[in-house]
Order: C-alpha cells, then sequence, then structure tokens
C-alpha cells in the first residue's frame, strides 16, 4: 500500500488540513504486520516494535516525526515487504544528507529465511545502484547551488513499488517510484530519462512541500524553481546539448498545449452503444470539456475541474521556461533573488509571509542592473505570467537585388489561446515603429530604415511591429539559444 496523491487530486487520507498556506509538523504511527516495512518521511521513532507482547507478536509499530513544517499533501508512505538496498551515507555532516533506496520483495521471497533474503538484496544491489548512484551528486548540485539554504530533512528516501500509477511521484523528502523506473548498465539510452525523472523528483521534495506560497496561483514559481535546478545539474552531468535538447522540448510541449488544435475534437468519432449512441454519454461529456476549457495562466487563481487538469503538466513546462527567461534577463544577479525569496519561504518563522507571484516579480524588476530592463519585466510578467500568451517565432527572407543583400525577417506572434479564433495579433515586446503603409510602399530598404539591425555585409535582420494579416510566414525549427523579454531566439 502507498499513497497517490497529485496536484487536482486531494489527499483524502488527511482532508482536514488541505491547503497552500497551512503547514504544521507531524507525527507518523503504523502498525502493520511484522513481515512488513514502512518507508515513511521523517525520522523514525520506532521500527519494526511488537504490539503484542511474546514473539509471536503479528503486529508491529512504526514511527516517524517529521520536526519540518510540510504541506499535508507532502505526506506519503508506502507499506509493505520491502527490503533497503542502498544506503549513501552522508560524507560531510550537516551538508549531503544520507540516501536511503527500498526495493520489494517478491511473494514468493516473503517467507525467505534473512540470509536468503540478503542475497536477493545483493543480485538487486547492481541494479539499483545504476539507477539510482546519481542521487548522492544531485542532492550535491543542489546544495551547492542554495547554499546557504540547507536540506530540510534529516535523510532522501527512495521506494520502488509495483503497479504505480506515475514513474515518479515526489514528497516531502521522499520519493514513491515505479519499478520499471530500475535498468541494468547496458540500458543507455534509459540513463537520460531516469536521471531527470530522479533530478525533479528530489528537487520537487525538496521545494515542492516545504515552500510557503499563497495559493494555487503562486505555485508556478515553485514549479519554475524545480526546472531550474534540474536543468542545472543536466547541463552539468549530461552536457549543454542535453540541456538545450531538455529546454527545447519543455518549450514546444507548452507552446502546443495553449495551441487550441492541440488538444484533438473527439466529438468526431463514432460513439459506442455503451454512450448512448447519440453523443449523450460519458465519452461525449469528458470530449466536450477536454476541447473548450480555457488556457490556463500561470497565475491562474481558482479550482480545477476534470478538463483543466491536463494542463498542469504543460504548466510546469511553461513554469520552467518562464524561470530561465527571468534569468537570462536578469544575469547573475537572478540567483540572489532565489535566495531571497526562498529563505524567507522554506525557514518559515512567524515574521515571514506566504509568497506571492506580484511580490516575487517586484524582487525581480529589483535587482536589474538597468533601468529599461525593470519595464521590460513588467510587460513580460502581464504577458507570460498573467496571461496566457506564449511566443511563436515565424521568419521570412528575401533577397534584394539593388542593395545585394539578404533581409531577414523574424516576427514573433503572441497571440493568447482566447485571440485565435477573433484574429488579434499582439505586438512583440520592444520592437520599434514601423512607418504606415503608405509611406512603406515607395521606400526602399536602406542601411538606415528603422528595424533593420545589420549583423554582417550582406545579411540584415528586420524586426517588424506587427504581423500583418495575410503575410505568408515560415516557421522556424531548431534548438532554443536564449530566452529573453522578446521572446525565444531559433537557431537553424
Amino acid at each position: 500500500m502507498f499513497t497517490y496523491s497529485s496536484r487536482g487530486r486531494p489527499s483524502s487520507w488527511f482532508p482536514c488540513n488541505e491547503s497552500h498556506e497551512s503547514m504544521s509538523t507531524f507525527d507518523l504511527v503504523f502498525d502493520c504486520p511484522r513481515l512488513y516495512t514502512v518507508v515513511a518521511p521523517g525520522v523514525c521513532t520506532a521500527a519494526g516494535i511488537p504490539i503484542e507482547s511474546g514473539p509471536q507478536s503479528k503486529f508491529r509499530r512504526w514511527g516517524f516525526e517529521i520536526s519540518k513544517r510540510v504541506q499535508t499533501r507532502g505526506i506519503g508512505f508506502a507499506v509493505g515487504p520491502f527490503g533497503e538496498v542502498l544506503s549513501i551515507e552522508a560524507e560531510t555532516e550537516g551538508i549531503l544528507p544520507p540516501v536511503e533506496v527500498y526495493v520489494p520483495w517478491e511473494a514468493k521471497h516473503i517467507q525467505l529465511g534473512r540470509l536468503k533474503r540478503k542475497n536477493l538484496l545483493a543480485r538487486a544491489k547492481q541494479r539499483v545502484q545504476q539507477t539510482c548512484g546519481c542521487l548522492a551528486k544531485i542532492l550535491e548540485t543542489y546544495i551547492q547551488y542554495l547554499d546557504p539554504i540547507h536540506y530540510p530533512f534529516k535523510s532522501y528516501k527512495q521506494v520502488f513499488v509495483h503497479e504505480a500509477c506515475s514513474p515518479v511521484e515526489a514528497y516531502a523528502g521522499m520519493t514513491i517510484c515505479h519499478i520499471d523506473t530500475l535498468h541494468d548498465s547496458d540500458a543507455i539510452d534509459q540513463v537520460y530519462e531516469s536521471r531527470r525523472r530522479l533530478a525533479k523528483a528530489v528537487a520537487a521534495g525538496w521545494l515542492r512541500h516545504v515552500s510557503w506560497i499563497k495559493g494555487f496561483k503562486d505555485e508556478w514559481m515553485t514549479d519554475g524553481f524545480i526546472g531550474l535546478l534540474v536543468d542545472r545539474y543536466i547541463r552539468e552531468t549530461l552536457g549543454n546539448n542535453e540541456s538545450s535538447f531538455l529546454r527545447r522540448e519543455a518549450a514546444l510541449k507548452a507552446i502546443d498545449a495553449e495551441d487550441p488544435t492541440f488538444v484533438k475534437n473527439q466529438r468526431s468519432k463514432p460513439h459506442t452503444p455503451a454512450d448512448g449512441g447519440g453523443g449523450g454519454g460519458r465519452g461525449w461529456a469528458e470530449s466536450s470539456v477536454m476541447t473548450t476549457h480555457p488556457k490556463l495562466p500561470l497565475a491562474f487563481d481558482g479550482f480545477l475541474h476534470m478538463g483543466e487538469i491536463t494542463s498542469v503538466s504543460s504548466r510546469e513546462h511553461k513554469a520552467t521556461i518562464t524561470m530561465l527567461a527571468l534569468e537570462n534577463m536578469i544575469g547573475k544577479s537572478f540567483q540572489r533573488v532565489i535566495f531571497d525569496w526562498l529563505e524567507k519561504r522554506v525557514n518559515v518563522n512567524v515574521a515571514s509571509k506566504p509568497g506571492e507571484t506580484n511580490k516575487f516579480i517586484s524582487l525581480c524588476k529589483k535587482a536589474t542592473s538597468r533601468p529599461e530592463q525593470s519595464g521590460e519585466i513588467k510587460v513580460y510578467a502581464e504577458q507570460f505570467i498573467d496571461n496566457t500568451h506564449f511566443p511563436r517565432v515565424h521568419a521570412k527572407y528575401g533577397f534584394n537585388r539593388k542593395e545585394r543583400q539578404t533581409t531577414i525577417e523574424v516576427v514573433q506572434d503572441l497571440r493568447s489561446a482566447t485571440e485565435v479564433s477573433s484574429g488579434i495579433r499582439m505586438p512583440p515586446l520592444g520592437a520599434p515603429r514601423r512607418p504606415s503603409p503608405q509611406r512603406r510602399s515607395n521606400a526602399s530598404p536602406r542601411r538606415n530604415t528603422p528595424g533593420i539591425r545589420h549583423v554582417s555585409p550582406g545579411i540584415s535582420i528586420r524586426s517588424p511591429g506587427r504581423n500583418r494579416p495575410g503575410t505568408p510566414a515560415r516557421e522556424v525549427g531548431g534548438g532554443i539559444t536564449r530566452i529573453g523579454s522578446k521572446g525565444m531566439i531559433f537557431e537553424g
């Protein structure tokens, strides 16, 4: 038995305290059969103590104490025939926490003796070491980046279970993983995906459930910090190419999720007799919600229904891209913004207040080195955080025979999901004004023409103020090389 409570799904075993702002400490007590082991966050205060007197007691008691204030949904546990396979002790006391990894026994191995079960654990240790050997490096990378913010728990625990609903579920100081996540050394392709998932789980177990935020609309900041930490670990261990690839994948998933044509219309499919034949069954109701629900902005304040839960994963990708964009605009000072923000929200005291989006944006504007950047961040937050806008970059090119130069025109489409049907197009951020069509019709593109920036002899880039309706544009693919206040710059 293990918990499964993610966002959009309440933790039903703790219904009395389910909110972002309410945080508290916990004392957990479990009574289970004597052959079972309990894996839960916190410090173990009772490890398999017999409830009844005598060695033949059928039930044992396990106790755990969580002295750190966490959210209710951050409490997770697993009860079953588990055995500890891997234990990485702290190299430096108080800096790197110990890591504990548990795997389940097979049903036929539960009644075996202690020695035989120890031999089986030794066989499974090789796969666990191959998959989870990176946990110490992940924790070390995060601790060095977030220093002086320390890891809030005494240890980090990871348990593998069968029939899990998702590959990885992160809780406060603990992660529940599917058993299929384990792989051998010859599975090279699975290394990248497993490390990314484990890195995300460690960051989420650290920040998501201990960060004091006000509501769901401010949760995107925690998702952005998690994505920022994962990107840093991937860049240091797997290289810049893998980091750029994951950035591009996250950007494309976020863009596709906000595209109204991304969610396919299920009404055109023939209905089964179970649906009533006329489209009034359950399948038609679900498809109508999935098709017509509005796209959610990052700072969305409200409750999720069945169709809007699908936007949670896309919000994680968009939050990561948004946080990387703010880091690119602010520079090295952005790390100080993260320190000041997390220090007051992770180390909760009486004088601190829950985090809000507008306060975080104010910190970002104060950390800018140039006054004009403060206005760019304000506009960026209004369009990409408070609304559902997301940039799409198009390009078209032409050759001017008179000037003997190639003109490349990059157009950024900032339409939101609700503006696609109306045909309203937003101008790109900070784009220069273009002359009126009457004055531009007889004007030739010279070197002093507004909106043209020469990169090298014979090549120029034009940044128009508006995307003219009816103008053919060619979408540009390739990897994202820079994310700034003017959107995403593509290469290739």
